[in-house]
């Protein structure tokens, strides 16, 4: 049971705080939109996709509001 939590918090830690930044840093450059989408499926997490979300909303947030 600790185990897993610690499990939980290391890739809370690692995929929505750094990989999503730098992925969506691609994207929104748009210069690598095929590696972008290469490395999206390649890493294609449930977890990230949340953090993807809620980067993107961050984003939307601060561009309109």
């Amino acid at each position: 049971m600790p185990f897993g939590r610690r499990r939980a918090k290391r890739y809370r830690q690692s995929d929505i705080a750094y990989y999503p930044q730098q992925l969506f840093i691609v994207v929104i450059s748009g210069k690598y939109k095929a590696l972008a989408e290469i490395i999206f499926k390649a890493q294609l997490h449930a977890v990230a996709v949340v953090g993807i979300i809620a980067v993107a909303l961050q984003v939307i947030y601060i561009a309109f509001y």
